[in-house]
């Protein structure tokens, strides 16, 4: 759901076995959290960002986008958590 408060789900589907990685960037481009890295096979997948960052902290309220790349191409999203 977006926006989300705790925690939301990033929900994709692959039509065959890719590399993924999902990474979470706030407004000025920083990057907040890996929430991915690795092969996955094909279907559909589910990865959660609890709303912290690297080091474990809940970072604050905002507007955050996340980057999935996946076989070659890339998604941006934005995510708006609410505290």
């Amino acid at each position: 759901p977006n926006p989300f408060g705790s925690e939301t789900a990033i929900r994709f589907t692959l039509p065959a076995r890719s590399d993924v990685r999902i990474d979470v960037y706030d407004v000025s481009g920083r990057l907040v959290k890996v929430l991915t890295v690795g092969e996955y096979p094909a279907g559909d997948h589910e990865v959660i960002w609890e709303g912290r960052d690297e080091g474990g902290n809940d970072v604050a309220a905002g507007v955050y986008l996340y980057k999935m790349e996946c076989g070659g191409s890339e998604a941006l999203r934005k995510m708006v958590l609410l505290r």
